[in-house]
């Protein structure tokens, strides 16, 4: 009898692994905009900018997708794992990505603009290191020293600005105008 109890027990507790591993797990197909988007977690960091289905809607997605690397410039077709993290992680997600294929990759035409709205200027958000400048670590070039020169110096102000990038080629972008 007790032999048969410990039996019941253990394929009960094997089924209810067996059963949670993947009822969690969602499919999503998602479009990844060509830019990123200021966003907090546990501090300012650059967040994929998306959009599910045929909505124009977007999201911020803060999670790293597993597997993928975006490049400013590039409108991505992606389909993603989705699945639940209990506990939610430190910065309070409840979602990890993991990218299961790319299915379209497009390339912006140069001179495309990116216009950031609404960016706060704080300790990190505009930086320069070795005459490299940054936004949020993303670098960028500038061809206007003075425009970039002033930008640098509202950094860490607390003020709200929206900034124009210019996409020039190969993932990379040049400051074009903030106001």
């Amino acid at each position: 009898m007790k032999r048969n109890f410990f039996i019941m027990i253990v394929i009960l507790l094997i089924a209810a692994c067996n059963g949670n591993s993947d009822n969690n797990d969602e499919q999503r197909s998602i479009t990844v905009l060509p830019f990123q988007s200021p966003c907090f977690t546990m501090e300012q960091t650059l967040c994929l900018v998306a959009k599910t289905g045929a909505s124009d809607q977007t999201n911020m997605i803060a999670n790293e997708i597993i597997g993928f690397e975006h490049l400013w410039g590039y409108t991505y077709d992606i389909t993603v794992i989705v699945k639940d993290i209990t506990p939610p992680s430190a910065d309070g997600s409840n979602k990890s990505f993991t990218l299961k294929s790319v299915d379209n990759k497009s390339e912006d035409e140069v001179g495309t603009i990116y216009e950031i709205t609404n960016v706060e200027l704080l300790d990190r958000t505009i930086t320069k290191e070795d005459s490299v400048y940054f936004f949020i670590g993303k670098e960028f070039s500038c061809e206007n020293l003075d425009l970039c020169e002033s930008l640098l110096g509202m950094n860490n102000s607390g003020g709200i600005v929206d900034i124009q990038f210019e996409y020039i080629g190969d993932g990379e972008i040049s400051l074009k105008s903030w106001m």
